[in-house]
């Protein structure tokens, strides 16, 4: 997915609608929590000039619109880094939860 702004790319985000033939599968964590059918998102980027205008959340807004509405998956992961407590919250404000 890419967000653009002032006619250049400002956003995007990498979605894999199979998250077992995505690069998560490279990540060391515990496998065992995938269910079949998740989605993976990642890896994202937002060019600096563009941070600050809220394009990462109105971007992931429309991913869950896509995959809602034109497929039949029903759970999207990310990682987060647990040291980054803002991230977290952001997330969590999203309406993603932790597993």
């Amino acid at each position: 997915f890419l967000a653009e702004q002032d006619g250049k790319i400002a956003h995007y985000s990498w979605v894999f609608t199979n998250a077992e033939q995505s690069p998560l599968m490279d990540v060391p964590f515990r496998k065992s929590k995938l269910k079949v059918g998740d989605v993976y998102m990642g890896p994202v980027f937002t060019s600096p000039q563009a941070r600050g205008n809220w394009i990462y959340p109105w971007v992931i807004t429309k991913i869950i619109h896509y995959l809602k509405y034109y497929t039949d998956k029903k759970r999207l992961l990310l990682f987060v880094h647990g040291k980054n407590p803002s991230a977290i919250n952001f997330f969590l404000r999203m309406g993603f939860k932790k597993i």
